[in-house]
C-alpha cells in the first residue's frame, strides 16, 4: 500500500488479512491455487480458485502441471487451464498460469504459451521460486515471442535488484515478482534522483 503496488501476492490462508490490511487501496490481492508444483488435481485447484474468488481475491495464480506437461499431456493442461480461466474470468478475475520454466524445455514453453493464448490467460508467470532457477531473460524473450500482447507477462523467481527489475521489463515484462521490492523500489527512487 504504501508503494502503490499492483499487487500483493500471499497464500490462501493469509488472504483475509491481506484484504483487510489493503482495503480502501488499490493493491489487489493474488493468492495461489496448485502450489508449489501443480500436482494436485484439476477439481482441487477449481475448488482452490473459486474459493479464492468468493473470498475477494481479484487474480488467481495457477501452477500449470508440470509431470503432465513433461508426459505431454497437452489436452489435459490446456482443459485444466481453460476451466479456470473461465472460472476466474466469470468472477470478474484475472487467471495468472506459472510455468516453472526450470522444468521445461523449449518446446514445452512454446506449447505452453500457445495454450495460454488459447484460453485467454491474462498472466504468464516465469516461476513460483520453489525451482532452482526462476525467470531469465532467455525465457522472458520466448515467452514474449509467442505470447506477443495477447498474455501479459511476470518475471518472478531472482529478481532482486533495479537491474534484474530493468532488464525483466524491458524484455517485455509487465509485472515483477519480487521480495526484494522495498529494496528495488527504493534503489529506483535513487535512479530517478540521479537522473533529475
Amino acid at each position: 500500500v504504501e508503494y502503490g503496488l499492483a499487487a500483493v501476492l500471499v497464500r490462501p490462508s493469509d488472504v483475509d488479512l491481506a484484504l483487510r490490511i489493503t482495503s480502501g487501496a488499490s493493491v489487489r490481492v493474488v493468492s495461489v491455487a496448485g502450489f508449489p508444483h501443480g500436482s494436485s488435481g484439476t477439481a482441487t485447484k477449481l475448488y482452490e480458485g473459486r474459493d479464492l474468488l468468493r473470498r475477494g481475491v481479484k487474480e488467481v495464480c495457477l501452477v500449470a502441471n508440470v509431470g503432465k506437461l513433461l508426459s505431454r499431456q497437452f489436452q489435459y493442461v490446456e482443459t485444466e487451464i481453460l476451466q479456470m480461466s473461465e472460472s476466474c474470468h466469470e468472477a470478474g478475475g484475472l487467471l495468472h498460469v506459472v510455468f516453472e520454466n526450470a522444468y521445461l524445455a523449449r518446446d514445452l514453453k512454446i506449447i505452453l504459451s500457445k495454450i495460454l493464448k488459447r484460453t485467454e490467460t491474462d498472466f504468464a508467470v516465469t516461476s513460483t521460486c520453489f525451482a532452482p532457477t526462476g525467470y531469465s531473460l532467455a525465457d522472458v524473450q520466448l515467452m514474449k515471442r509467442v505470447l506477443g500482447d495477447k498474455v501479459r507477462i511476470k518475471a518472478s523467481g531472482g529478481v532482486r535488484t533495479i537491474d534484474h527489475a530493468l532488464e525483466a521489463y524491458n524484455a517485455g515484462c509487465d509485472r515483477l515478482g519480487c521480495t526484494f521490492t522495498v529494496t528495488i523500489l527504493e534503489d529506483w527512487k535513487k535512479h530517478l534522483a540521479a537522473r533529475a
